[in-house]
């Protein structure tokens, strides 16, 4: 695959999938969020293109 091909083997790119899931289950899991659901808020949303490689 494409990752494999990357100097470090894709392990950048797989810590911040890591980092980026650790966010989002916080996000999922904090009151604030429940809150926004039950209310008809939409929840923050993170933009991976922000993200830099």
């Amino acid at each position: 695959t494409l990752v494999s091909r990357l100097p470090d083997r894709g392990e950048k790119l797989k810590k911040q999938i890591h980092d980026l899931d650790e966010k989002l289950t916080v996000i999922e899991s904090s009151p604030e969020s429940s809150s926004m659901m039950s209310r008809g808020r939409a929840p923050e949303v993170i933009c991976l293109d922000d993200q830099s490689l």
